[in-house]
């Protein structure tokens, strides 16, 4: 009696071998050339699945930051009498919103990130159109703050996607 042909990439036994994995799609009937190329899709797109938890972290940082700048700064500013208590309470209410957002990141990653995302630009834009004087002011800060978090977003979504399209790969990310 034969032994049963297991799939290289997902380790699936099968007795009689079909012309494709069920499990991972590997194509058992394809030339050499296509298993190969369909072995390295596969780690690249496992490569961008490992990514997001790397990305996850990344905006976590980056929103704990945004928030130590909203409630270290005014605190400053209220020592030198720069600003009164009410404008102290909401800028460390805003260093708040952004602290939970860090830390819902890890359950709900891209609704975590976007929401914060959408408030920080929304928010540069009025303060441009109300004071635009404003706008270079911590230039850097902005970009940095506005192009890490979309650049998060982006590959969380694309890493999402993956694990959509393929459930071998949405259960090797569980492991």
């Amino acid at each position: 009696m034969a032994e049963p042909s297991i799939c290289p990439i997902c380790k699936t036994k099968y007795d009689p071998l079909p012309e494709e994995c069920t499990h991972c799609g590997y194509p058992f009937a394809g030339s050499d050339k296509e298993k190969s190329k369909f072995a390295a899709q596969q780690i690249l797109k496992q490569g961008e699945i490992t990514d997001e938890k790397d990305r996850i972290r990344q905006a976590q940082l980056v929103l704990f930051v945004i928030a130590a700048f909203n409630i270290m700064l005014p605190i400053i500013q209220y020592t030198n009498a720069k600003i009164d208590t009410f404008m102290l309470t909401m800028y460390i209410g805003v260093g708040l919103f952004f602290a939970i957002f860090g830390l819902l990141a890890k359950r709900e990653p891209f609704l975590s990130i976007l929401i914060p995302f959408c408030l920080l630009v929304v928010s540069y834009l009025v303060d441009a159109i109300m004071n635009p004087a404003t706008l270079p002011i911590g230039i850097f800060w902005k970009i940095l703050f506005v192009g890490s978090l979309l650049y998060c977003l982006i590959k969380i979504k694309k890493s999402e996607k993956l694990k959509k399209e393929s459930d071998y790969l949405a259960s090797r990310d569980r492991k």
